[in-house]
């Protein structure tokens, strides 16, 4: 096993792997006490980290005590840290595993940074490898999640995936390696230790030697992934669009694939889309549609899909204006002379009748239902609504579209769009009120 590690660390590391500086993780499991063993036998420059996650009462305190009193025989370098690890799971609002790994990689990292190490070392082996497969295809994370662990992770190594449970046991009894046996690895609460009690016995009575011939199969889902995700990046960049608070999505690069669902799914994972929300997304047909993660909202637009995160989408607008000194964050107010009207095409200005106006003005979100009557409609009056999809205004826009509502509670002006007939000036308007976006 020791020619295989050195091999492992050579060919993840390089060449000069005995030159570099590395924090082990060390549980005080055979495993991580069979890593430790090789880290000394090839004499790499070491620091044991030790965290005691407080999960099993005295046992922990008895994993970190025998963990200090085995390194101090050795003569390591050694770290070690308590955590509460119940209270940051409440906190967080996430499981007491979930939670021990955030807090003993975020510790490890700060370590690393601390000793000026180069690396992490882990000893993850050929049979976690094959249960974090197994786990992720029961949770169905797609095609990413069947690639297994990696052996390099930024900072963090694994030389032991290349070597299975009863190698590192082998090696261990063989060496006379004392280590310790963690109570929770006997429960079947956790979905790993059902696929490890349960599942492997069980395929590895119908077929011997299922693990190693998985563990094969995961280098082949490794590349195939490494392939799709070269591709995914080229399609990428032909169909997303990066503006200010929103992605863009074009539907009509998308629909040259075969498997659309599959390429947002690698796109938008990271922002907490599922399979299903996204196949339901990619078959609907209703424009202003929408899908939730916890972050992030997706709509069905007319040509996009539109990626937006929620508290940009459910900015609400509501301000009052008192009089033309009052200053809003939205428009600015000003009163001048009809001498100095200049129309804007943009309809970014407006230029009402100020006797015509009705202080105070309430500066608003648009809602269903707001009619507006438009300058040349002689008085007829028309739902906002279809204005902006007349306009084409794309469903996240809708969300950010506000108005000015005077006294009277009468829209007189949407901005980008239209001034209402009730204020329009005339001949014989001598004070005119500018309104501008700010």
């Amino acid at each position: 096993m020791q020619k295989s590690f050195v091999h492992n660390l050579n060919q993840i590391i390089g060449s000069n792997f005995a030159d570099k500086k590395y924090i082990v993780a060390v549980s005080g499991g055979a495993d991580s006490m069979v890593l430790a063993h090789l880290c000394k036998q090839v004499a790499l420059n070491i620091t044991i980290a030790h965290c005691n996650f407080k999960l099993r009462g005295n046992e922990s305190d008895e994993d970190a005590a025998f963990v200090a009193n085995t390194v101090a025989t050795l003569g390591m370098a050694f770290e070690v840290e308590t955590f509460d690890t119940s209270g940051y799971a409440a906190k967080h609002n996430v499981g007491t595993q979930v939670a021990a790994r955030e807090l003993r990689y975020a510790w490890f990292e700060a370590l690393r940074v601390k000793h000026n190490a180069d690396y992490i070392l882990v000893a993850h082996h050929k049979n976690d490898n094959v249960e974090t497969f197994f786990i992720n295809l029961l949770r169905g994370t797609g095609l990413k999640g069947l690639t297994g662990i990696k052996a390099l992770n930024k900072y963090v190594v694994r030389p032991l995936l290349t070597e299975s449970k009863e190698q590192i046991l082998r090696y261990a009894q063989l060496n006379k390696i004392d280590f310790r046996e963690d109570s929770s690895n006997a429960s079947d609460k956790y979905l790993r230790n059902e696929i490890r009690h349960d599942l492997l016995p069980l395929l590895n009575s119908i077929r011997q030697g299922s693990v190693e011939k998985i563990d094969e199969e995961i280098v082949f889902f490794r590349q195939a992934q490494e392939e799709l995700t070269y591709w995914s990046e080229v399609l990428k960049q032909s169909c997303w669009k990066e503006e200010k608070q929103r992605v863009l999505i074009a539907f009509d690069e998308l629909n040259k694939v075969n498997n659309p669902v599959y390429y947002l799914l690698d796109w938008l994972a990271s922002f907490g889309f599922n399979a299903t929300q996204l196949t339901d997304v990619w078959h609907a047909k209703q424009v202003g549609a929408s899908v939730y993660s916890n972050t992030h909202q997706l709509i069905i637009d007319r040509n996009y899909l539109i990626l937006v995160a929620l508290d940009e989408s459910a900015r609400q607008i509501n301000q009052v204006v008192q009089s033309i000194s009052d200053a809003s964050d939205f428009i600015i107010l000003r009163e001048i002379d009809s001498a100095e009207v200049n129309f804007d095409v943009t309809n970014k200005k407006a230029f009402l009748a100020l006797e015509k106006v009705c202080f105070p003005l309430t500066i608003r979100t648009w809602k269903q239902g707001d009619l507006v009557k438009p300058f040349g409609m002689k008085g007829r009056k028309k739902l906002v609504s279809d204005i902006l999809i007349d306009a084409k205004v794309d469903e996240i826009r809708k969300k950010h579209t506000f108005l000015v509502e005077d006294a009277q509670q009468e829209i007189i002006w949407l901005p980008n769009h239209c001034v209402s007939e009730s204020v329009k000036i005339n001949n014989s308007t001598k004070k005119v009120l500018l309104m501008e976006i700010v």
